[in-house]
Formats: structure tokens, sequence, C-alpha cells
């Protein structure tokens, strides 16, 4: 049930917006902190010589088989690079973002 809404949370990202977000290093590092915060809650800790411990990142990657949050927010603003890019010149999303600005602020 965890796994299908975190799933769920990297499929509808980018109907929220996150192609225009600007990801700073640090918020790569917050969001991918954050999502292996929930898949350690979601699969619990592992049982090694009867020993509990917190399972590692690359378990967690495996186990969870998708891509991360970071790298979906990354593949949705080159999707929306790619639809700017296709755009006819005249519209004004495309100008707003190919043209560069002139003049000071």
């Amino acid at each position: 049930m965890y796994i299908s809404e975190l799933q769920d949370i990297n499929k509808t990202s980018p109907d929220v917006g996150v192609e225009t977000w600007v990801l700073s290093k640090a918020d790569e590092l917050c969001l991918a902190v954050f999502e292996r915060k929930i898949l350690r809650r979601i699969y619990g800790p592992i049982c090694e010589e009867a020993t509990w411990r917190s399972r590692y990142n690359e378990e967690l990657y495996c186990l969870y088989d998708e891509t991360d949050l970071v790298t979906t927010i990354k593949i949705a603003r080159l999707r929306w690079a790619g639809h700017i890019v296709q755009m006819q010149d005249n519209l004004p999303c495309k100008k707003i973002t190919l043209d560069k600005p002139e003049g000071r602020r």
C-alpha cells in the first residue's frame, strides 16, 4: 500500500509544476534524504545474526526498483524543455524561456 503511494508521488509530481522548479544541490539532497527516510519506514529494518539494523541506501533502491524523486523531477524538466523548443516562435512561453533579457534590472 505505501509503495504504491510513493510511486504515485513520483508519477504525479510533474502535475504540480516540478518542471519549473529550480533545484539547488541542497534541495536535491533534502529530497533524496526524505525519500530514503520514507523507504526505510516502508521496508523496515533487517535482521542479521539476531541483530536488527537499518537498510543501506543500495538495499532500499534495489527493493524500490523505481527512479528516485530527484531524477523524476529532472526528467520532467527535460521533457518541458523539449516541449518549449518545439513550440512556435511567436508563443509567449517560448519567448520568455529562450530570449535573453536586455538592459538592467
